[in-house]
């Protein structure tokens, strides 16, 4: 008697359980599309041919504050959603989508960050920063892939613990070259995926567009470049030289460019610390007749990057069955540490004329007083530029507010120190952004880097 009445009790518990999860509303997303087309004079975002402002709250890479469904940023998409915000950034690791870094996608990781945001708000259209990084352990069983400095050597700083997957990436980690064959491969294969796969589901329909990100903080400069002098990888040397061929053509032609008659397209090699730094630069400058060694190397590394970029968004496009909004970190004009040349973006051109780049993005400069109370709160790139060539530019907002926790106001030059200074801020930076037609996002670096800067409803309403 006593097992039936169990059986009957499981019965019912199991009936009612299955009825709730079958009541629970199911996602009825219309499938969208993102297009940059010419509206009112300028380029301009549009969703299923309808323009819209490019304002969007984006997620961090911050453990607790990277899965739309944790707390802390489900409150943050809430509080955005109810003042009208729908445009939503949120990031997804290669690593974590593909665990076993072969081509065996975990489409329901990917669902479950998107439908973090759906849940809140059903209208949402969600734009993914995708991060094209090799695994700790594709980079430890690859290392004749990985970057290679001229001044130092890599270091494996991976561990078990749980923190931002780029933590080291300024610094000398083991890291993918970027002119690694097999790693830009596998992205692409997984790029083709990824798209095939998410676009076919309902979550998939609110997808609009996938920012590609690589090398350091997913902002496209070349790993440990602040410090740091990379790549002479054998990848690196063995692009080098294609890339010699193809400008030189002959060892005659390299020689009298090079003003050395030992060279040769078979033999010549990227250089190492004593070509970068010889001695006779005048000034900043490096003089073609006696360094030219070093001026190809950085051109050659420039176009690698950019050719990569362009290679992962047209293959995104290409394999999406709708419309596609498709972005890069680049353009960064001012400020990069003195060091544009090591790793900064010199490929304007290259990419602006790619039709397989909708925007460029970057944060708000960096630069002495430019964040801070009365500064300027400029752009780091040139948001006329991205116009004049039918692309949108749109400002990563990372201005921290009073709401960051005090004893962390010594780390933070733009550090404010109440709700006024805040307003302030948020109405000099968005005014800084619109006012030249381009767009931004409110990136959550907020209090303990899980999210929080705006979670004020006095500033929440201004």
């Amino acid at each position: 008697m006593t097992k039936k009445i169990l059986f009957i009790f499981s019965f019912f518990f199991c009936f009612i359980l299955g009825c709730q999860q079958e009541c629970r509303p199911p996602l009825k997303t219309k499938p969208l599309s993102a297009e940059i087309k010419p509206y009112k004079g300028k380029p301009t975002l549009c969703l299923n041919g309808v323009a819209v402002q490019p304002v969007i709250y984006a997620l961090t890479s911050c453990p607790g504050g990277r899965w739309s469904w944790d707390e802390m940023p489900a409150y943050s998409i809430r509080r955005f959603s109810e003042i009208g915000v729908r445009l939503f950034q949120c990031e997804l690791w290669m690593r974590d989508i593909f665990p076993n870094d072969d081509d065996l996608l975990d489409i329901e990781l990917v669902k479950k960050q998107i439908r973090g945001f759906l849940e809140i708000n059903p209208g949402a259209a969600v734009v993914i920063r995708l991060r094209c990084n090799s695994s700790p352990r594709w980079n430890r069983r690859h290392r004749e892939e990985c970057v290679a400095w001229a001044d130092t050597a890599a270091e494996d700083k991976e561990d078990d613990g749980l923190h931002r997957w780029d933590d080291y990436d300024t610094e000398n980690p083991l890291r993918y070259s970027a002119a690694s064959e097999k790693w830009r491969n596998d992205m692409v294969e997984k790029i083709k995926i990824l798209c095939r796969e998410l676009s076919k589901t309902k979550e998939g329909n609110a997808v609009i567009g996938i920012q590609m990100a690589t090398l350091i903080y997913g902002e496209n400069h070349y790993w440990g470049f602040i410090q740091h002098e990379p790549d002479v990888s054998e990848p690196m040397q063995k692009h080098f030289r294609e890339w010699l061929k193809n400008k030189y053509k002959t060892d005659e032609a390299l020689q009298k460019s090079w003003n050395n008659p030992l060279v040769s397209l078979a033999t010549a090699s990227v250089p190492g610390m004593n070509e970068r730094f010889p001695g006779n630069l005048d000034g900043i400058f490096r003089n073609p007749s006696t360094n030219r060694q070093m001026i190809d190397y950085s051109q050659c590394q420039h176009e690698l990057v950019a050719d990569n970029l362009i290679l992962f968004c047209k293959t995104a496009k290409e394999n999406w069955p709708r419309p596609l909004l498709t972005g890069i970190f680049y353009g960064y004009t001012f400020y990069c540490f003195g060091r544009h040349a090591a790793g900064g973006h010199l490929e304007m051109e290259r990419i602006l004329s790619s039709p397989y780049i909708d925007y460029l993005s970057a944060p708000m400069t960096y630069a002495v007083g430019a964040k801070e109370m009365g500064g300027s709160g400029h752009a780091r790139g040139l948001i006329e530029e991205c116009l004049l060539h039918g692309k949108i530019w749109l400002d990563e907002y990372d201005n921290s507010t009073s709401l960051h926790p005090k004893n962390m106001a010594e780390y933070l030059s733009d550090f404010t120190r109440n709700l006024e200074e805040d307003k302030a801020m948020i109405r000099r930076n968005l005014a800084s952004t619109y006012t030249k037609g381009g767009g931004r996002w409110f990136y959550d670096f907020g209090p303990r880097t899980i999210g929080g800067w705006w979670n004020d409803s006095i500033l929440l309403k201004d």
